[in-house]
């Protein structure tokens, strides 16, 4: 099912107009043809040579052209922190602020310990999502996307919700933890479970229950062939980072995790050609689908090269 919330991919959007492709050569390039011409004009320096890069006045125009450059990346930089798709930090708390949504705190801080320990939030993606949904909470949870909004908000151990209505006037919320193997808490449950049952929340015509999303735990042994002449352990280093980092980007609520996935993160460069196997190292790797209240949860990778070609 498509909602209004589905439908936006922030990932899939183009770069916008007004962030700019910076190239220090151009920049330069213009300057020296500028000064070029100013010093024409007023029949001054008639021999400076703009490739002479030991030229002082080459040298001035190369600092304003770096000058530039960092001016430039500013801006962009500046652009981007007002843009709910690429704001960071502080930044994307002040866009949540406009939409009457806070950070969420995931531990507490602890002031009394030694040294101090600061409060652990709510991360970037997750802070984005919320944000995202926050026109849905003005309905009832009555749409997908307010559920979801509402869900979500529920208690900060959230991280990621399913919304079924397996018949007319029932709702089933899948929940998943941010903590440990995913699985939450009674606790959690019961607080999304209470936060969809307020009468300003529910229509009075669902009946909405709240229940543990379950997990498809799996490992992963990935054999890496490398070229001759890179380092292996840092291919292998490499390898193993993209392939973390997708393993975690799957660790959703009904998202699958493949064969083609794998390989396109632990082909990084230097490698040559990558096999991979579940954990025991001999049963070939096959899909991971998860149903919508399930997620898949790696229990183990393992990378190691076997030889360089």
């Amino acid at each position: 099912m498509t909602t209004r919330f589905d439908a936006i991919d922030l990932g899939a959007l183009s770069a916008p107009d007004v962030v700019k492709t910076i190239d220090f050569e151009t920049i330069l390039a213009e300057r020296k043809a500028r000064a070029k011409a100013l010093f024409d004009a007023a029949g001054i320096l008639p021999d400076w040579d703009p490739e002479l890069e030991s030229d002082p006045v080459v040298k001035l125009l190369e600092e304003s052209a770096l000058r530039e450059v960092i001016l430039r990346q500013r801006i962009n930089d500046a652009a981007r922190a007002c843009m709910i798709a690429t704001a960071t930090g502080t930044d994307l708390d002040n866009i949540g602020a406009r939409y009457h949504v806070a950070r969420q705190v995931i531990t507490p801080a602890d002031d009394t310990a030694v040294p101090p320990v600061p409060a652990v939030m709510e991360k970037d993606e997750a802070f984005r999502i919320r944000i995202l949904l926050a026109f849905e909470a003005l309905s009832t949870a009555g749409p997908i996307g307010a559920y979801k909004y509402h869900a979500l908000s529920a208690h900060p151990d959230v991280y990621d919700v399913d919304i079924a209505s397996p018949e007319p006037g029932t709702v089933i919320v899948t929940v998943m933890s941010n903590s440990g193997n995913g699985i939450p808490t009674n606790d959690v449950v019961a607080a999304v479970h209470d936060a969809l049952n307020e009468e300003d929340v529910r229509p009075l015509t669902d009946r909405v229950s709240a229940k543990a999303a379950t997990t498809i735990n799996y490992d992963v042994r990935v054999f890496l062939h490398v070229y001759s002449g890179p380092d292996a352990e840092v291919v292998r280093k490499a390898s193993e980072t993209n392939l973390n980092t997708f393993i975690v980007s799957q660790r959703k609520l009904g998202e699958p995790v493949t064969i083609d996935g794998l390989h396109k993160a632990a082909r990084v460069d230097g490698v040559r050609k990558a096999i991979i196997y579940y954990g025991d190292g001999t049963t070939p790797f096959t899909d991971i689908e998860p149903a919508h209240d399930q997620f898949a949860f790696c229990i183990g990778l393992t990378v190691t090269v076997l030889e360089a070609a």
